[in-house]
């Protein structure tokens, strides 16, 4: 099966970083200027050096760290509490990132239903992996009728 986007051209949209500002960040979040200074302060959230160090910038993974201790604080936990669960989360972004690198990962349009091929099951090779958008969420599949290209 050839995917959609060869293997490098993934490796290097995934590597390339894409930086926000504070409004783009706060917006993502859902949280006010005020609480990112303060998270930042606290070291919770940590920007990235720009050449100019005129503005702030953020990378996905403080975007994502940022939405997390959001929702986890407004669930409950203390914000120490919560930023400490969002950092052990956020380690999860670079093996989805190499997930995402390294699996031929393909739309398949032909079909009822919205369907990401995976690629071939390694414990079955014959049959393909296949996760399905269904009305209460994904579900993984084996399909042996998709063709191997």
């Amino acid at each position: 099966m050839q995917p959609i986007i060869d293997r490098e051209t993934r490796r290097q949209m995934l590597e390339q970083p894409v930086l926000v500002g504070i409004s783009e960040l706060t917006k993502a979040a859902k949280i006010t200027v005020s609480q990112l200074r303060y998270w930042e302060k606290k070291g919770y959230i940590e920007p990235i050096q720009v050449a100019d160090g005129a503005h702030h910038k953020f990378d996905h993974t403080q975007v994502v760290r940022a939405m997390i201790i959001n929702h986890l604080t407004r669930e409950g936990y203390t914000l120490a509490k919560a930023a400490e669960m969002a950092f052990e989360l956020s380690k999860l972004i670079v093996p989805v990132r190499d997930f995402l690198e390294d699996r031929p990962v393909e739309l398949a349009t032909n079909r009822e239903r919205p369907t990401l091929i995976l690629g071939p099951f390694d414990p079955e090779p014959d049959k393909m992996l296949i996760a399905v958008h269904y009305p209460d969420g994904w579900k993984f599949e084996l399909d042996p009728h998709i063709p191997k290209k």
